[in-house]
């Protein structure tokens, strides 16, 4: 019986941590059936951030480390970062979007959905194949090999080229911050721009 509550303990802790990491990423679950048996009436998250799926499986131990958490990015090292500083207008996320325009694939993470399907849309306009995934929109362009999302959607277990974090002074807010955070520390690019202002 204690090993039946302590384990019952351990799954309400698992579902707690990933309901916080799903609102921390401000993520969409899409519920999907399950078809390993006809009878079965579970149904299984089928989009979940990489993170929450560590958690549910239990294979994150270790919540204190967060440069450990993305190995795909490690391997990489050393990654090659370019910073691009400017106000507004000043043609730092242009220069930057110049780089992913021309890498074999690449992703463009941005602060809002608009800027993720204005992205997505002067990519595919270029002849360029690009999905779009943010938190509520999934559109998978065959044969892309770029996507332009909103931050806190990029998968951290793809690697790519070239990888474009927009608005990098959003590290410091207060509220999605850490989404800033874990996409720099965890984009397995070969080569990351970081766009932002004076601030970050």
């Amino acid at each position: 019986s204690s090993s039946s509550s302590s384990s019952s303990t351990t799954d309400h802790l698992e579902r707690a941590a990933m309901e916080l990491v799903a609102e921390e990423y401000g993520c969409f679950v899409t519920e999907a059936m399950v078809d390993n048996d006809e009878d079965n009436d579970d149904k299984t998250p089928e989009v979940l951030p990489p993170l929450a799926k560590d958690l549910r499986m239990g294979e994150l131990k270790n919540l204190t480390n967060p440069q450990n958490w993305y190995p795909l990015a490690r391997s990489l090292a050393p990654r090659k970062i370019i910073v691009h500083v400017g106000p507004t207008n000043s043609g730092k996320t242009y220069n930057a979007l110049q780089a992913l325009t021309n890498a074999k694939s690449g992703a463009y993470l941005g602060p809002l959905r608009l800027l993720a399907w204005e992205i997505y849309d002067k990519l595919n306009s270029k002849g360029i194949p690009c999905n779009l995934v943010t938190g509520q929109e999934l559109d998978y362009v065959e044969g892309a090999q770029h996507v332009s999302c909103t931050v806190e959607m990029i998968q951290t277990e793809r690697r790519m080229e070239v990888a474009v974090i927009d608005e990098m002074q959003m590290i410091g807010d207060k509220n999605r911050g850490s989404a800033w955070t874990s996409a720099f520390l965890g984009v397995a690019a070969d080569e990351v721009h970081v766009c932002g202002d004076a601030t970050m």
